[in-house]
């Protein structure tokens, strides 16, 4: 069994499904939280509605669905406490650690120890 994204899961199955399945698939939409893609999903929903011939359809019109959706992924991303290029800073400095490891050294342990605070502590103001 391949295990996958919701997100991923979405764009998969709308291409091949039938009406009711469209009806199951914006209820669980609208209950869920889609992080990412949204332009995809949309354009993969409205040429299933178009092929299907169900556009005039009001309760199957994800858009405004997508649009909340997409608001509040940018709204929860402008809110963060962090500065995505101290992130990218960071994560190019532990690459750069483990792409030269030198296990051996106590030294290097605690580079990586300090890299890796420094990486949970950006990655928790972005969670939070």
């Amino acid at each position: 069994m391949n295990i996958t994204s919701f997100t991923a899961a979405l764009l998969q199955t709308i291409p091949t499904a039938n009406p009711t399945e469209l009806h199951w698939l914006i209820d669980l939409i609208q209950k869920t939280s889609i992080l990412n893609k949204h332009d995809e999903i949309e354009a993969a929903w409205n040429k299933r509605l178009e092929e299907l011939e169900l556009s005039e359809h009001a309760e199957l019109h994800l858009s405004p669905y997508i649009a909340s959706q997409k608001e509040a992924f940018g709204r929860k991303f402008e809110s963060m406490d962090v500065d995505l290029e101290d992130l990218y800073q960071e994560s190019d400095r532990m690459t750069s650690l483990l792409k030269d490891r030198e296990p051996g050294l106590a030294t290097w342990h605690m580079f990586l120890r300090e890299r890796m605070t420094n990486m949970l502590k950006l990655l928790h103001n972005i969670m939070d």
